[in-house]
């Protein structure tokens, strides 16, 4: 099983990270998935609200899901909030879900 973890600029670290680090090393005592840091464009890397720059893995398809939030009690436009508000990612996640509403 492959799981997305979805980053933007703005991203929060914990929310990308900690389940990165989780997720990769139960693969490494032999659990049946893989892990990977996705947006929606295929950029190389993603700088955190503080900061903190990481690679992306890829550009995102549709798998199991865990989108990293940001931004939402500042209301920033980098983060999940701005990408929320922008509108960009809902179609994707809509697809991905099999057109749930």
């Amino acid at each position: 099983m492959r799981i997305d973890i979805v980053v933007d600029d703005g991203f929060d670290g914990l929310d990308a990270l900690g389940p990165l680090e989780v997720l990769r090393s139960a693969a490494e005592l032999g659990a049946d998935l893989s892990a990977r840091l996705v947006d929606r464009t295929g950029r190389a890397a993603v700088t955190g609200g503080h900061g903190t720059q990481v690679g992306v893995d890829g550009v995102f398809d549709p798998a199991v899901v865990v989108v990293a939030g940001g931004g939402w009690m500042a209301r920033r436009d980098a983060g999940a909030w701005g990408e929320v508000q922008r509108g960009d990612w809902l179609p994707l996640l809509r697809a991905a879900a099999g057109g749930a509403r």
